[in-house]
Order: C-alpha cells, then sequence, then structure tokens
C-alpha cells in the first residue's frame, strides 16, 4: 500500500471520530465545557476526545491515555469546586442583603419551635430567622411559646406554639405536622391592614389599621369577645364594641381581653375570677372559683369614671391600665404584682400610689411582675425604669430583691446613663431598648435567652446588662438597630431597622486604615524617644568636657567669626562642633595658654 493511501485512510478515520464527537456534543456545547464534562464518563473517553477536551482547557495534550485522564478530571474537580464556591458566596451575598434590610433575630428555648428556626432546638445566641429576612417586620410580639410578626404591609406571621396554640392559621390538608416551625401567614388577615397583635396563654387578639379587633383561639371563657362562649381556629371580627369606636389598643390576659378606644374608654371581656376584668365584685359569694362569671361581649370598666385611658397590659391573672395622669391596677395581687402595697386582689381599678405626680410613657406586665418607664426631663423619649412583683429569677433588675410590693427604681440603669425607652416583661426576664437604641437584658438566662455572650453559662442576673450585636457587622452581615421586641418563657425575640453601618468591604479597609495610623503613631512615638535618647546623650557628652571652657575661642578662625567658643562634637569630643577645629586651637582667654581638655574626659564613651 502505497504511503499517500495510509495517509488517507487516517485522515478518513479522523473525519470518522470528528463526526462521531459532534454527534454527541453538538455545537452549543463547545470542547471542554464543565457543562459536557459535568455529567459524561470521562474514564470512558477516547484519546481523541480526552485530547480535544484538554486543548479547550489549554492543558497539555502530552502523556498517555491514564495520564490525560487523571489531568481532564483533575481539572474539572477544580473548576467544579470553584462553581460551587462561587455560587456559595453567590447565595451569601444575596441573603446578607435581605438581611441587612431588616430582619427578626430569636434566641433562647425552642421546645415548641417558637425561635421559628426550622426545629426545636435552643440557641445560645442570638440568629437570624432565614424566613423574615427582607419580609420588612415592624412589630413582634410573643406568648408563652408563639410569636406573632407584623410588616410593613400589614401581614401576619406565626410560628410555635407546638401547631396547637393560638395560630390562627386554618387546617389544610396539605399542610405538614411541622410546618409551625417556620413562619407562616395567618391567610385570614390578608388585606385587614393589620398593627398590632396581642397574644395570651390560648387566644390571641389582632388590631387593624381602622380600629377594628380580630379574635381567635380558645373562647370557652368569653375571652373571644364574641357573645358565645365557644373557640374559633381563625380570626373573627369582635363586634359590640362600645358605640362603634374604633380601638387603639388591646391586650390579652390568660382568659380575658381588654381594649382601648379612641375615645380613652377601656373595655373589658373574659372571665372575670380575681376581679382581672375590673368590673367588680361579679361572681356570688361562696361561689367556688370555676363558677366565677364569663362576660363573653366587652363591658366598660365603669370603676375608671371620666379618667382617659392611654395604654393597656395585661397579665395572666391582673390587668394595668395607664391613663391621663395615673397608673390604675387590678385583679389578682399575688406576689404584689398590682404594685399597691399589699398582695390583696383588687376587683375595681385602684391607683398606683407611687407613681403620683410622675409622667408614665409605657407599662409592662410580665407573670408575676411588672414594669414602668417614668419620663424624666429632659429626656422627652426616654425615662427611668421601674419594676415590682415577684422576681425569684432575677427579673425584676433590683439585685438581692427578690419581692417588692411598690414600683421600684432599677437603680443599676442610672450607672452607665441609660434612659429607658421600651419595656417587654417575659415570664422569667426583661429586656428593655434604650433612648439610643441599645438592648439590655436581665433575669432568667435559661437557653441563653438573654442574648448576652459573657453569661451564656449563668442561669440568671438581676443587673441589666448590654446585649451586643445590633447596629454592627456579625460573621459579615449587617445587623441593624432593635425596633420592636417581646419576651416569651425563656426565650426572645427582635426585629431590627435596616442596617446603616459600613459594608464588610468598608469595615475592613477602615479597619487596615485604622491598623495603619496605630502603626505609623507607634512608628512617631519610637522617633520621639530615639531622639529624646540622643538629646540626652549629647547633653552627657558634653558633660563629660567638664575640663573645657565654652567661652574659647578658635585661632585658626578668623577674628572668632566662625566659633565662638569650643563645644565638643558629640563622636569626636576632640574637635569642636562650631567650627570642625582640633581642641588645640582654642585658646584661653584668661593667660592665653591652649586649651587642653580633661584627660579622659573628650574621650569618654557613651
Amino acid at each position: 500500500m502505497a504511503a499517500i493511501d495510509v495517509v488517507q485512510r487516517l485522515r478518513k478515520k479522523n473525519r470518522e471520530v470528528a463526526d462521531t464527537n459532534q454527534s454527541k456534543f453538538p455545537a452549543d456545547y463547545p470542547w471542554g465545557t464543565l457543562k459536557v464534562l459535568g455529567g459524561a464518563d470521562i474514564n470512558r473517553l477516547a484519546r481523541q476526545e480526552l485530547r480535544n477536551h484538554l486543548e479547550a482547557r489549554e492543558l497539555s495534550t502530552l502523556g498517555n491515555k491514564r495520564q490525560l485522564v487523571e489531568r481532564l478530571q483533575k481539572s474539572v474537580l477544580e473548576e467544579q469546586a470553584r462553581a460551587h464556591a462561587d455560587a456559595t458566596d453567590a447565595e451569601f451575598e444575596l441573603g446578607a442583603d435581605l438581611e441587612e434590610r431588616g430582619s427578626v433575630y430569636v434566641v433562647g428555648a425552642n421546645g415548641a419551635g417558637q425561635l421559628g428556626l426550622g426545629d426545636v432546638q435552643p440557641r445560645q445566641y442570638f440568629t437570624v430567622v432565614p424566613e423574615s429576612r427582607g419580609a420588612g417586620v415592624c412589630y413582634v410580639t410573643a406568648g408563652y411559646d408563639i410569636v406573632f410578626a407584623v410588616t410593613e404591609d400589614h401581614d401576619v406571621l406565626v410560628w410555635g406554639g407546638s401547631g396547637v396554640g393560638p395560630m390562627g392559621v386554618a387546617q389544610d390538608p396539605e399542610d405538614s405536622d411541622d410546618d409551625y416551625l417556620e413562619p407562616r401567614p395567618i391567610k385570614e388577615l390578608v388585606g385587614e391592614e393589620i398593627v398590632r397583635v396581642s397574644v395570651g396563654a390560648t387566644h390571641a387578639l389582632a388590631l387593624s389599621k381602622g380600629g377594628d379587633v380580630f379574635a381567635w383561639g380558645r373562647g370557652e371563657a368569653g375571652q373571644l369577645g364574641l357573645g358565645v362562649l365557644a373557640p374559633h381556629a381563625t380570626p373573627t371580627l369582635v363586634n359590640g364594641l362600645q358605640d362603634g369606636d374604633a380601638v387603639c389598643q388591646v391586650a390579652a390576659g390568660r382568659s380575658h381581653s381588654v381594649a382601648v378606644t379612641t375615645a380613652g374608654c377601656a373595655l373589658a371581656w373574659g372571665h372575670a375570677q380575681d376581679g382581672r376584668l375590673g368590673v367588680g365584685a361579679a361572681s356570688r359569694a361562696a361561689a367556688p372559683p370555676h363558677e366565677a362569671p364569663f362576660f363573653p361581649s366587652p363591658t366598660p370598666v365603669a370603676a375608671l369614671g371620666r379618667e382617659p385611658v392611654r395604654q393597656v397590659a395585661c397579665g395572666p391573672t391582673f390587668t394595668l391600665a395607664l391613663g391621663g395622669s395615673r397608673v390604675w391596677a387590678w385583679g389578682s395581687g399575688d406576689g404584689g404584682v398590682l404594685g399597691l402595697g399589699d398582695v390583696k386582689g383588687r376587683a375595681v381599678p385602684a391607683p398606683v400610689e407611687a407613681f403620683a405626680g410622675m409622667h408614665v410613657l409605657q407599662i409592662a406586665a410580665g407573670t408575676w411582675h411588672a414594669a414602668a418607664v417614668v419620663m424624666v426631663p429632659p429626656a422627652l423619649n426616654g425615662g427611668y425604669l421601674y419594676t415590682w412583683g415577684s422576681g425569684y429569677h432575677g427579673q425584676l433588675g433590683l439585685g438581692h430583691r427578690q419581692v417588692v410590693l411598690r414600683p421600684t427604681l432599677v437603680q443599676e440603669l442610672l450607672k452607665t446613663q441609660q434612659w429607658v425607652k421600651f419595656v417587654a416583661c417575659g415570664s422569667h426576664h426583661n429586656v428593655v431598648v434604650t433612648a439610643e437604641g441599645e438592648l439590655y437584658s436581665w433575669g432568667s438566662n435559661k437557653h441563653g435567652c438573654l442574648g448576652r455572650t459573657l453569661l451564656t453559662a449563668e442561669p440568671f442576673t438581676p443587673v441589666p446588662g448590654h446585649v451586643g450585636g445590633f447596629g454592627a457587622l456579625v460573621d459579615g452581615i449587617g445587623r441593624g438597630m432593635p425596633r420592636s421586641v417581646a419576651c416569651g418563657k425563656e426565650f426572645t425575640v427582635v426585629a431590627t431597622f435596616p442596617y446603616e453601618g459600613p459594608t464588610w468591604a468598608v469595615a475592613d479597609q477602615l479597619a487596615q486604615e485604622y491598623a495603619l495610623e496605630e502603626e505609623t503613631l507607634l512608628l512617631q512615638q519610637q522617633q520621639a524617644q530615639d531622639e529624646d535618647a540622643f538629646a540626652a546623650r549629647t547633653v552627657a557628652t558634653r558633660g563629660d568636657m567638664s575640663g573645657v571652657s565654652a567661652a574659647n575661642a578658635c585661632s585658626m578662625c578668623e577674628d572668632g567669626q566662625q566659633c565662638s567658643g569650643f563645644v565638643p562634637l558629640e563622636f569626636a569630643a576632640g574637635m569642636c562642633a562650631e567650627c570642625r577645629h582640633s581642641v588645640t586651637f582654642h585658646v584661653n582667654a584668661d593667660n592665653g595658654r591652649q586649651l587642653v581638655p580633661v584627660p579622659g574626659a573628650a574621650l569618654r564613651k557613651l
């Protein structure tokens, strides 16, 4: 066979291989791309295919087939690792951007899914709720083990409660058993423009922008205000409010509810036991507690008279009201929670005399204790914090004092000049937001619910302390300042404003610039110290020429114009620092003799 025939056959075979490869890999999938190689079995590729892929990747095509396979596999694995890293970085940046727009952070107990993180594991440090990132949550409230969040678009999200609490969510056959572990919207409230939610032990209330009230949950004590003693799983509009007045605030207790109208009238409904409704001794004498009457419809708290009410707060079995000039309390007085100086209950509102003459900005009720913020000029947006009741877990913030029957000033906050703007009371701990937007917490620290990293191992603390990590970069992501806070049973929820600080890149650059400034300052200080030492050595050297007078002119200088007197040079004490002539040319003006230094003095080393 002629040589030309052999060459033609080889060329024909190569064209057949190329055609086969073209059918395997279309034109829009060029050689060497990860899209082609990602699903291919590189070990089964022909040598020609291996060389084509390696050439497309600008890699060496030399070596046997095994070397080519290993080289191509290594290149593909490296590219896949880079692609995964890039995807991870892109996902992190997207999540960081959403989180920095405002999010919800949680810490503490999580047995009922109340942290909204998709599991029931507690958290020792504040952790972002992924579903809340960028949702614009502006308000949060917490019950025993359930959380509600209201967004800027007036949507209501709920999570926790083990799925059996007052979720306000209709049962859907498609819902899984663990949907309560993450935030989910209450569809029945969509479009109702909800601005606030209050949750008790078994029911919840929602207030709309227009002043309507919605209720849901258990209603066997009439706490829903719907006129019947029956439960409602989903939000239902509460009718029968006095004269159709719009409601501006609602509060839910264990089995009772209180609302405030725009006219300043307080309305209460639900279980009347312990006088928690403030409507008087409505139960008949000697009747057992379970036969106490129920008020299934809103009833005015007549004992307040014409006192306009600005705010109400409900504990499990007691109620507080903030009037125009006074604070009122009624219900069970166990543990001194009413702040009236004793542990007796009150069936009708009684004024808390400790606040007489004070301007109270806010009141809050926990399970066994209560708190109030009192304005102290010139701090118009904040003031002093007072607490009272029982605080065996340190929730009063009064040091060793565990029970106080009257409102008492929390002195620890004054030591750092912290003006309190808002206080939230949980069952076992408290959280406040200061006028500067900083967060402070104290009380039980079970599961790290205080969010204070320095106290993770401590069971409780009666001393308020700063909670860091807000308004700062944490793990490369900016956290905004607290916007709304809530306390449940040994867990804390914080909704934040959008982050306004520097980005991670800017912060890193600022840190580098700061480090450079610090280094420059240290060098300048070292240089100044060296100059001081040099001056000290010069003085010491001149002191060694004590046998030489500085008033001796140099005979080599004409008319003494170059030298006014001998001054020893630093490292050559026999030379004059003025004219650089030897000491032997300087004449003593008194006797005309040459000046001779004290032996050894001029040659003494430093």
